[in-house]
């Protein structure tokens, strides 16, 4: 067999037989078709279920056999008989199954055609070839399955005139296993929407196909086919001579448009991106002059001006100029106008005389540019034959796909540098429009092809430029390759992260400024260079534990109370100048001496109190008016050298550790009282190491006494200078005002500005606001991080389908984030299409996709299937699920769980108990490397707690940002969301957002009663 590139035609149904057994046993309906009134066997009609691939055709004695699964079809599922020349016969799928064991006698009566459609009073004709003239053999079509009667290859062949005779179809065929093959050519005429249409044949063509390598010709001329427009031209496998098939044809590499059906009654489905190489001989009534032929001038033009943000950067003027001279071409015609972007559509209809088109290019200019494409709308299926839609765009959409839903020329103009040329041109062409590239070619050329047929070309596309490099750190243990750092070009959202080897790849140009920041790392900014890898080494703000950044290993948790509560001893990954018990001998009687073995200690006398001092010269004079010397904790209770408190005696040998900590990220622990550094001491007495027992993760609170005073985040938060400008408009119109006029200054604003004016609009004009938070996707469509805050407003909305496209595109940019595999369950979930988020919940608790870890989404993933078992079990496939899944009973009574937007975003929560313990989990690189390089490495974005005690009385809920000095676009952005009485028919949900960046220091965002009433069954 040749080697081939690609194979994108295949009637293959053999798959289907694997999961018909979950369908239940197969049955066999016989029968025959005849002619109504001569009973004569009609031969070779296509016999099946409509759109379920469950399809034969009959023999030439009208005899039929066909096997199916009643399991795979629904109720409504129709069975249909149509041939050429016969009216159709449809039955139900009862009917049928009434007709297991029985001869199924079927009667079609003789269809009568009008005489209309023969073409007569020409003389002279010109003849040419329509279609694919060049073959390419890398590219294939083929038949492989015998049982696939019925099944039809066709392409899309353009027609540009009237009254054009059919001749002659070619096709090159590549492979032929079998003796031979019966085929039928049908010709389909084009629908509104550009898909398969009827059949316009009037009889059956039939061809057989003994060639094995070479071209094939089928003659057509004496059946008097005359069409006037585009046409789908295919051949349709009747029956194979031999006892295999192995059948290929030749596909093409010029841009069209083909449609495969898999098996008879079965539905076309479109091919994208390359078609079969079909070709027909034609003649067409000869006419004067020669060159392109010219273009029926429309009388009824749809202009879509598209109106989202993304636009702001195009060439207007350009656009606009162009769109004047098409009209002015077209002379007299009405223009409707649609202006579209996510969440808005406005039309406004002009009639056109003499090509005046001033009020419509006015009407244009006054556009505001809000919100993501949105192209869902985009049909007219109603528009007439004399009809053209011109389409401004860049083509750029992630919430909608581009599909040609027109029965008329599209042309396509856009002027940036960046369109989404390939999917605009594909539009264009597959409706006999026009792709208009004004970024790169000249108007004369642009025009003609608005007004006459000009011969395809490929779109010329910019060629992009990549930057690659490594980013590294030179840790204890040598050269170690960083996972997960990010990599952003400078005053953009572009960004890419490190693989497992520290590499990156990231569309850049040379002289462009890259940054690069990891967690716990000082950031770094680098020029692209010229020629070569562009490699970062990156500088550790405090200690960074080798083995934490090289892996993370599983091994038995050992929990340490600290003055944040109980924590992985592993996992604290500041700088450990750890004095243990061991080290703290008999000869020790006082800390001083302890501490003057420590290298960057020193310890001083108070020349006034005449006590020991005890400092950091790294951070004591940090500030020179007020040099400011560590904190001192003991067992979880803070003492500041600075004021009048008393130490406590120590008895150094009750001591069980002492760890001195000078670096400036303690100050997020314990604020600015801690700039001069800690040291951390604790006791025998006062403190013990405990083996952790293997639990979910719960918001118990041990050890530790609350005593702070915490503002409400809603008090609290820094109110942005966004919000405070949307404040000042003296109504909704007004401060909508303020927000466009806020975008024109602004030339490329950051994701805080657009989640800021969608925070302040969400309540009065939800519209407005979905515009505004679906303009993160336009200017960021490559940007995870920005993707997903856009979600957690998309959420809140209850724009689920939107939600349900975003997920699923961050997923094929990152197929290897666990977290898109969560987050589009949920999605799914939400959106009520229940079977669809189990599946993905399956395959995370499955664990067997290579190159991706679930295990920590695990124990969410588990309790978001459990409960949409519970819930919605009639609605999906739960037979081979462990019953341990199944249990009716499952709940939860409160259930809190945190979701972030960027993975290297730190942070702590703290949960207070009524009985004022508390405790901390961190999500810091400074208290937690192990957890937060495993969230690095596998994308993972979320946390779960429950509160699993009966704990009654008042419970707090903190969070406090550890600011990240990176300087970027992306903010990052979390959301709470608390459960109670989850997965019951009484379940409540609470959701809020919280951009950490407005949160300056410890917040309180939850604050709940729990009480006996909360725990009754």
């Amino acid at each position: 067999m040749i080697k081939k590139y690609i194979c994108f035609i295949f009637l293959v149904l053999t798959f289907l037989s694997t999961s018909y057994a979950q369908y239940g046993s197969h049955v066999t309906v016989k029968g025959k078709i005849v002619d109504n009134k001569t009973k004569k066997a009609v031969e070779f009609a296509n016999i099946g279920f409509v759109g379920a691939a469950i399809g034969t055709v009959s023999d030439v004695d009208g005899n039929f056999s066909l096997s199916f699964a009643p399991g795979l079809l629904l109720a409504t599922d129709k069975f249909q008989v149509s041939v050429i020349g016969y009216e159709p016969q449809i039955f139900s799928k009862n009917d049928v199954l009434k007709q297991v064991g029985k001869d199924f006698f079927i009667s079609l009566k003789a269809k009568s055609y009008s005489l209309d459609e023969v073409i007569v009073g020409e003389t002279k004709r010109t003849k040419s070839t329509v279609g694919d003239l060049d073959y390419d053999d890398r590219i294939i079509g083929y038949w492989k399955d015998i049982e696939g009667l019925g099944g039809e290859i066709t392409t899309k062949i353009k027609i540009r005139r009237k009254n054009t005779k059919l001749h002659n179809l070619q096709f090159k065929v590549l492979e032929n296993g079998a003796d031979s093959l019966l085929v039928r050519v049908n010709v389909y005429d084009v629908n509104h929407y550009g898909l398969v249409g009827q059949n316009l044949l009037s009889q059956s063509i039939k061809h057989t196909i003994s060639t094995k390598q070479g071209l094939v010709s089928i003659p057509l001329e004496d059946y008097g086919i005359y069409v006037h427009s585009n046409i789908i031209v295919g051949i349709e496998l009747l029956k194979v001579y031999g006892r295999q098939i192995g059948f290929s044809l030749a596909g093409s590499m010029s841009k069209g448009t083909s449609f495969i059906r898999y098996k008879s009654q079965d539905h076309f489905k479109p091919v994208e991106n390359t078609s079969m190489a079909f070709r027909l001989d034609v003649s067409n009534p000869a006419r004067k002059g020669s060159g392109p032929e010219k273009r029926d001038i429309p009388s009824m033009i749809t202009l879509y001006w598209d109106a989202s943000t993304v636009h702001k950067n195009r060439n207007l003027e350009s656009e606009i100029a162009l769109v004047s001279d098409l009209l002015k071409k077209t002379k007299e015609a009405q223009v409707d106008v649609v202006k579209f972007a996510q969440g808005y559509e406005e039309t406004k209809t002009f009639y056109m005389h003499k090509g005046k088109a001033a009020p419509i290019i006015s009407y244009l200019k006054n556009t505001t540019y809000v919100g993501s494409a949105n192209f869902e709308n985009l049909t007219r299926p109603e528009l007439k034959e004399n009809a053209a839609v011109i389409l401004v765009t860049q083509g750029q959409t992630v919430i909608s796909k581009i599909t040609p839903s027109f029965p008329c020329p599209v042309f396509v103009v856009s002027s940036n540098y960046d369109a989404n040329k390939k999917s605009l041109e594909d539009l264009a062409l597959f409706t006999d429009g026009d792709f208009l590239d004004a970024s790169l070619e000249d108007k004369k050329d642009l025009i003609k092809r608005y007004t006459h047929f000009i011969e395809d070309r490929p779109v010329q596309e910019l060629a992009t430029s990549f930057a690659s490099g490594g980013v590294s750190y030179q840790g204890k243990q040598g050269e170690i390759k960083l996972q997960g750092a990010k990599v952003t070009l400078q005053n953009s959202f572009r960004t890419a992260e490190t693989d497992v080897n520290g590499s990156y790849r990231i569309a850049a140009n040379p002289g462009d400024i890259l940054e690069i920041s990891f967690p716990g790392m000082e950031n770094q900014a680098i020029k692209v260079g010229e020629r070569g890898r562009n490699n970062v080494k990156m500088t550790a703000i405090y200690d960074v534990l080798d083995e934490v950044i090289l892996t993370s290993k599983k091994q038995e948790e050992v929990l340490v109370q600290t003055t944040q509560g109980l924590r992985n001893e592993d996992a604290v990954g500041y700088k450990n100048n750890l004095i243990d018990e061991k080290e703290i001998t008999a000869k020790y009687t006082t800390l001083g001496q302890v501490l003057r073995r420590e290298a960057g200690v020193e310890v001083r006398l108070d020349v006034f109190t005449r006590k020991e001092v005890y400092i950091f010269p790294r951070t004591f004079y940090n500030s020179i008016e007020t040099p400011q010397p560590p904190i001192i904790v003991i067992d979880g209770v803070i003492y500041n050298q600075t004021d009048a408190t008393e130490l406590p005696q120590l008895d150094m040998q009750n001591v069980k550790s002492i760890n001195t900590n000078s670096s400036l990220i303690a100050t997020t622990l314990y604020g600015s009282i801690a700039a001069g550094g800690v040291i951390e001491i604790k006791t025998k007495t006062g403190n013990t190491t405990t083996k952790a027992a293997k639990k979910k993760a719960s918001a118990l609170a041990t050890g530790n006494t609350y005593t702070e005073q915490v503002p409400v985040f809603e008090n609290a938060r820094a109110v942005s200078n966004t919000y405070k400008a949307l404040q000042q408009g003296s109504s909704l119109e007004g401060s909508k005002e303020v927000y466009f006029n806020l975008l024109k200054r602004r030339t490329n604003p950051g994701i805080s500005f657009y989640m800021d004016a969608y925070n302040y609009f969400k309540d009065q004009d939800a519209q407005f606001a979905e515009r505004i938070v679906t303009s993160i996707i336009a200017v960021a469509p490559e940007n995870k991080q920005a993707l997903r805050t856009a979600t957690f407003a998309l959420q809140e909305l209850g724009l689920d389908d939107k939600v349900v496209s975003v997920v699923k595109h961050i997923k094929s940019t990152a197929p290897r984030d666990v977290q898109s595999y969560l987050d589009l369950a949920q999605a799914y979930d939400s959106n009520g299409d229940y079977q669809a988020a189990f599946e993905e919940y399956k395959t995370i608790l499955a664990n067997q996709l290579d190159g991706v870890n679930f295990e920590s989404i695990q124990e969410t993933a588990e309790n978001e299937l459990r409960r949409l078992v519970k819930m919605h079990k009639s609605k999906v496939s739960f037979t081979d699920l462990p019953q341990s899944l199944l249990d009716v009973s499952f709940t939860k009574k409160r259930r809190l769980v945190f979701e972030w937007s960027d993975p290297s975003a730190q942070f702590e929560i703290q949960f207070v108990n009524p009985e004022g313990k508390f405790f901390t989990w961190d999500h810091t690189m400074y208290k937690n490397q192990e957890v937060m390089a495993s969230q690095l490495k596998t994308g993972t974005l979320v946390k779960e707690f429950e509160l699993d005690d009966l704990s009654q009385g008042n419970w707090i809920i903190n969070l406090n940002y550890v600011a990240d000095s990176a300087i970027t676009k992306t903010t990052p952005f979390l959301t709470y969301t608390s459960y109670e009485d989850y997965a019951t028919d009484t379940e409540k949900k609470k959701v809020k957002i919280i951009p950490l960046a407005q949160i300056t220091s410890k917040v309180t965002i939850d604050n709940f009663i729990i009480n006996s009433s909360n725990y009754e069954n």
